[in-house]
């Protein structure tokens, strides 16, 4: 992988946010990088890609249930082209507001 200026800093931010976006161009290695990090740590994570149409209808709904139930035991979350989802805004308030210990990373 190609060393990144970034890498430092956003490898605190997953550690110390429950909340993450990373965007930019198309197949820069935003997801390669935090795959990379939390591999590098030793974290188990669940990655989603929201471009599929299986991942969107997880979201139709939006409720702490659901999102517990979406993201099971898993303390970090890959949510890949996150622009996708309906709901985003749903499931980021869910995620400040509620009982979870998830860290949403969103790329897009």
């Amino acid at each position: 992988m190609i060393p990144r200026i970034q890498y430092t800093s956003i490898k605190e931010k997953i550690f110390n946010n429950r909340l993450l976006m990373l965007s930019g161009p198309r197949a820069v290695g935003k997801k390669e990088m935090v795959q990379q990090i939390l591999t590098e740590e030793n974290q188990a994570f669940l990655e989603l890609n929201a471009a599929k149409k299986s991942v969107k209808k997880m979201f139709d709904e939006v409720n702490e249930l659901v999102l517990k139930n979406v993201f099971g035991d898993h303390r970090f979350v890959i949510l890949q082209e996150a622009q996708y989802v309906d709901k985003l805004q749903l499931i980021i308030e869910e995620i400040l507001s509620g009982n979870f210990d998830v860290t949403l990373i969103m790329t897009c």
